[in-house]
């Protein structure tokens, strides 16, 4: 499937952050990210950056979406809504580190509150006579396991949630999670058991059975 994005007309940001992002020092700005250049070029007029962010992180943005609503149209709605949210709140953003974890953490945020209202809209009744093989209960089991994947991993210490979401969501590897996060690949591996660690003690502790 080929993901076409609408073009939205973003209002420019006018407090200082935005200021500062778009006029901010060279010297300063050769520690950022490409994608945290890019924000900036934008910001300061140069519509063709936010082509170029799009362009590079749409079709994995659509995918992690999809995988946790399964529908196409509401995952792409998911991805457009995201972009927008960079740019609206591109203040929460550290140019210095890594995009890419940041960015789909706002996706499967989105992905997930897209899941619920869908369920909120449904009903309690809506699957109601219907074969538990159907497609629809099937979606319902995924949207209550996003859900409880989702509030195990916001009890666990911020480095532990982004090493479990690079490696088991997005199936990195340790190697590069390692240059990702700026920490030896020793030291990755170990935070990464403890991280799965911490995340089943938790798992086991809520729900009474092993992930």
């Amino acid at each position: 499937m080929e993901l076409v994005m609408t073009t939205v007309a973003l209002p420019r940001p006018l407090d200082l952050s935005a200021e500062h992002w778009a006029h901010a020092p060279v010297a300063e700005q050769s520690e950022w990210t490409e994608e945290g250049l890019m924000i900036s070029r934008y910001l300061a007029g140069d519509e063709q950056a936010l082509d170029e962010l799009v362009d590079r992180y749409r079709d994995s943005a659509f995918w992690v979406s999809r995988y946790v609503v399964n529908d196409d149209e509401v995952a792409a709605d998911v991805v457009q809504e995201a972009f927008i949210r960079v740019l609206q709140r591109h203040e929460r953003y550290d140019p210095v580190r890594p995009f890419k974890a940041w960015f789909l953490q706002i996706v499967r945020n989105l992905s997930i509150d897209a899941l619920r209202r869908r369920k909120h809209q449904a009903g309690p009744d809506a699957l109601e006579g219907v074969s538990q093989d159907h497609p629809g209960f099937q979606r319902m089991e995924r949207m209550e396991l996003a859900e409880r994947i989702q509030s195990v991993l916001s009890t666990l210490p911020e480095k532990y949630r982004e090493l479990i979401r690079l490696r088991d969501v997005e199936g990195h590897g340790s190697d590069e999670i390692a240059s990702m996060i700026g920490v030896d690949y020793g030291t990755t591996r170990w935070r990464i058991h403890q991280a799965r660690k911490l995340f089943r003690q938790e798992w086991v502790a809520r729900y009474g059975d092993d992930v």
